[in-house]
């Protein structure tokens, strides 16, 4: 089973980065997203999380809990001049893997509505031979093969502030990272209409087993569905059985 790494940026102490409203606090988007990618893909892969809530973690320390990964992905979102946007992914000029950052990129971008940048590689201003980023720079030394940084737009920018405060499509864009990450490794995407939030598992299994709501003919759900006049007819029937009206 391939491992991923991933890595939501800042958090803990580190927590000063806002979007153009201060509503957006990057730690807490960054983690969001994580936490769905996590979620889509944990039935398949071994996910490791750098960290799973708001806590503290150096540069240096995020990029050693690469060691023995396939992949390392550190999710953040940028900041620049308010007229600045899009998605941008920076791998290690020690790497070549543009075209898998091209698609996770793009991914990205398509699913919030947003431009793609580009993936870029930044060279350290310092050091010969090594990356501008700590934490690409230490992944790399610890051996990780695929290393990127996933920036996810621009919260200095109003209307991608106001997308990333999103979740539905902070979860949409996770998800479809997830499938580029399966396809690469020659792994079935999922759809999206049988990805089924925690929060409504248990009303969906409810209404399934009193034969309110059954799905449909292949045993899917499609819980992202609209439901037809005629659906809708069928489950009030069968509600009004199950009530015995």
């Amino acid at each position: 089973m391939k491992t991923i790494v991933i890595d939501p940026g800042h958090g803990g102490s580190d927590r000063s980065n806002r979007g153009y409203s201060g509503k957006y606090i990057e730690a807490d988007g960054n983690l969001e997203f994580a936490l769905y990618l996590k979620y889509f893909l944990k039935d398949d892969f071994k996910v490791i999380l750098t960290r799973d809530r708001d806590r503290t973690i150096s540069l240096t320390d995020r990029g050693k809990i690469a060691k023995g990964s396939d992949m390392f992905i550190s999710v953040h979102s940028d900041a620049g001049p308010i007229t600045a946007g899009g998605v941008t992914v920076y791998e290690s000029i020690n790497r070549n893997n543009t075209a898998l950052g091209n698609e996770i990129g793009k991914a990205t971008a398509d699913s919030m509505g947003i431009s793609f940048r580009g993936t870029k590689k930044r060279p350290s201003t310092k050091y010969k031979n090594q990356d501008y980023y700590t934490v690409i720079q230490q992944a790399v030394k610890a051996g990780c093969p695929i290393v990127f940084i996933l920036e996810r737009g621009f919260h200095s920018n109003p209307k991608e502030e106001q997308i990333l405060l999103n979740t539905v499509k902070v979860r949409d864009s996770a998800f479809a990272v997830s499938n580029v990450i399966r396809r690469y490794y020659n792994m079935q995407e999922k759809s999206n209409l049988e990805i089924i939030p925690d929060w409504a598992k248990e009303a969906i299994e409810s209404v399934k087993s009193k034969k309110i709501m059954n799905g449909y003919s292949d045993g899917t759900f499609k819980p992202k569905n609209m439901v037809t006049r005629d659906e809708l007819a069928v489950a009030i029937n069968n509600l009004l059985k199950y009530l015995g009206k």
